[in-house]
């Protein structure tokens, strides 16, 4: 009810010529709860209170329209790494690119039970993201790997990735 008389307060002149000329009345007319009434009256004393209103008019559009559906969001996806191997011993920057990669999101390159984290940086987040992910190498097994991306909240994504044997390219 209380939305339904704040719209029609501002969308009907004569509801609005109707408040102003007698507030009380308009708002028995419009059938108000006591409570709508007296946030309504502090409101109109102090406009500090309109924060009040804001959040009535949030619990009646709650009640009305029920729990907000959640929305999962775009997802997260790796479509390219470049180049797609590294050589056992070196440091690896490795240019990523993919969809919806956002701020605080993780690398890393995983095999059977090794992890070697990646250190992100040059992040570009959206529809179109990349990023540039380093690795330390030293002491990692020759072999392919899974390149592995997680953003905080949701799947994540990953390639295939090949450490090489050999020495560092000098």
């Amino acid at each position: 009810m209380l939305i339904t008389f704040l719209a029609s307060i501002v969308s009907d002149p004569n509801a609005r010529a109707a408040f102003i000329e007698n507030p009380d009345q308009a708002m028995k007319n419009a059938a108000l709860s006591a409570e709508h009434v007296r946030l309504l009256r502090m409101s109109a004393d102090d406009p500090a209170h309109n924060s009040a209103v804001g959040a009535a008019i949030t619990a009646e559009l709650a009640s009305a329209l029920g729990p907000a559906p959640m929305w999962p969001g775009p997802s997260l996806h790796l479509t390219d790494v470049s180049p797609a191997t590294a050589v056992a011993g070196s440091t690896a920057a490795l240019q990523v690119v993919g969809t919806y990669f956002e701020e605080g999101i993780t690398i890393s390159l995983q095999r059977e039970k090794a992890t070697i984290p990646g250190v992100v940086s040059d992040l570009q987040t959206g529809a179109q993201s990349s990023m540039t992910a380093t690795f330390d190498l030293a002491g990692a097994a020759p072999g392919v790997y899974k390149l592995v991306a997680q953003n905080l909240e949701g799947p994540s994504s990953s390639l295939d990735f090949a450490i090489t044997p050999g020495e560092k390219a000098a």
